[in-house]
């Protein structure tokens, strides 16, 4: 008998190690192994007591908490999914947000600095959130996992090393751009931010960061008026932001005028359309011109 005793805490052990639990207060938040394993939680009797209020909306809800320490500086995939037992209420294309903190002093009274956030397209099972994001070693990192318009529910967590930035992550390996052809299945997933504009384009619906993690385009002007869109499913819930430039990679000037959010921002639900479209006037003939494409809320951008 106690010889099976022992055998049943070392197996209870493991399968606590192996599926952590997230928890509804920052101070007693597990911590990611980068490349490790998930922690999960179900939101539906968490609170919000205590916490900062997100950047992408007013005030949080049934939250839950993991926290991340980078052993090295770099860039990092932070990975959310919602599982079978998601109770999305009452929005039921709201799904996650995952909010990222850092604190300037120590549990139990942190000061909460909030870096920004990001969710996936709906909020069904197997709803993905993930955001490649570049870290500082050392510091302690804390994720929020929020539900969009009081959502709640289970879902899973993890961090892992993501693959390596597209050729056209920053606007010196922009991509050409051809007059009447699209370019199919254009993804920034593991894009970074390096060496993007400090400056928020005029029409994007977050002022910080300025970019979160754009790819670019370039094209050679062929009259003074021309069209620019992102072409992904207005359904998808797909979020770019674009803006352009003149100049040159050393020196961009954005164009007044040639930025866009959104077709329409309402919800995917009334018509929403999450789509990016300008027309560009008084171009010069044969200047190059340079397209930065963007995610909203920390979210790749897609077309």
């Amino acid at each position: 008998m106690k010889k099976s005793f022992l055998l049943l805490n070392v197996l209870l052990l493991t399968a606590l190690q192996l599926f952590g639990q997230a928890t509804d207060a920052p101070c007693s938040a597990p911590t990611l192994a980068l490349n490790g394993a998930q922690q999960c939680a179900n939101t539906s009797t968490f609170t919000a007591t205590g916490d900062p209020a997100p950047l992408c909306s007013a005030a949080a809800n049934n939250t839950a908490w993991v926290k991340y320490t980078p052993a090295a500086s770099g860039l990092v995939e932070l990975r959310m999914t919602t599982t079978a037992a998601t109770n999305v209420i009452p929005n039921a294309t709201g799904g996650f947000w995952m909010v990222l903190c850092t604190t300037t002093t120590a549990c139990p009274s942190p000061t909460w600095t909030v870096l920004g956030c990001w969710r996936g397209s709906t909020g069904v099972s197997g709803n993905v959130a993930n955001a490649y994001i570049s870290l500082t070693a050392g510091t302690t990192y804390y994720i929020m996992i929020d539900g969009f318009s009081n959502d709640n529910g289970a879902f899973c967590i993890e961090a892992n090393t993501p693959p390596p930035p597209p050729s056209n992550d920053q606007c010196s390996g922009a991509t050409t751009l051809t007059l009447g052809t699209a370019l199919p299945n254009q993804f920034g997933i593991t894009a970074t931010n390096t060496g993007d504009p400090t400056t928020v384009p005029a029409c994007f619906g977050e002022a910080t960061p300025a970019v979160n993690a754009p790819v670019w385009y370039k094209f050679v002007a062929s009259s003074t008026s021309m069209d620019v869109s992102t072409a992904c499913s207005p359904t998808t819930g797909t979020d770019t932001q674009i803006q352009l430039y003149s100049g040159t990679c050393a020196g961009l000037v954005a164009v007044a005028g040639a930025c866009n959010d959104d077709i329409n921002g309402a919800a995917l639900t009334s018509g929403g359309d999450y789509r990016s479209t300008f027309t560009a006037t008084g171009l010069t003939l044969g200047a190059t011109y340079y397209v930065m494409v963007d995610g909203f809320g920390f979210a790749p951008p897609a077309d």
